[in-house]
């Protein structure tokens, strides 16, 4: 337990930015703390040196995002379909998953995410058949800021739907 105060059966050492958490001999393992930077409980994993870690499933960069998406391009032209906020730099994982397809088996249907004010997509997911899962082909780095969701309908009847994104 913490040993900055008389009352040894507490481990809460309060709030602070990541810069200034505890770094001192009194910090045990399994002391926590809030982090203002991280916007998350943290633990001490280690001491000598103080180690502060986040509790749970570490997403810190980027909050995983579940998308309800409602978007349908026709004719092979592109349709913006929404927008999305990534509030930290991060690296997308194949884990990112796109719910898209169009409306025949031989259809081929893309979905980028692309800066808002232009620039090439960061992140496509492309699938060939009708509605289902496709994960991200490879990993892509990501900057901090607004995208759009732009939809197209590549090959096959020319409709091109998407219903849902997962960010992770």
């Amino acid at each position: 337990m913490a040993l900055r105060s008389p009352t040894q059966i507490h481990s809460f050492w309060g709030v602070f930015a990541t810069a200034g958490l505890p770094a001192t001999a009194n910090v045990e393992v399994g002391d926590t703390a809030f982090d203002t930077s991280r916007v998350a409980l943290v633990v001490c994993t280690a001491v000598g040196p103080v180690v502060w870690s986040v509790v749970g499933s570490g997403a810190t960069s980027l909050s995983q995002q579940a998308i309800s998406l409602d978007g349908t391009a026709t004719g092979g032209a592109v349709a913006y379909i929404g927008s999305v906020y990534l509030p930290a730099s991060t690296t997308l994982t194949v884990a990112a998953t796109a719910y898209i397809g169009g409306s025949l088996v031989g259809d081929t249907t893309a979905l980028s995410l692309a800066p808002v004010g232009g620039g090439p997509a960061v992140a496509a997911w492309t699938r060939t058949g009708t509605l289902g899962a496709q994960p991200l082909a490879a990993p892509a780095a990501v900057v901090a800021g607004w995208y759009d969701l732009t939809l197209q309908g590549t090959a096959g009847s020319g409709v091109a739907f998407a219903r849902g994104l997962y960010l992770a």
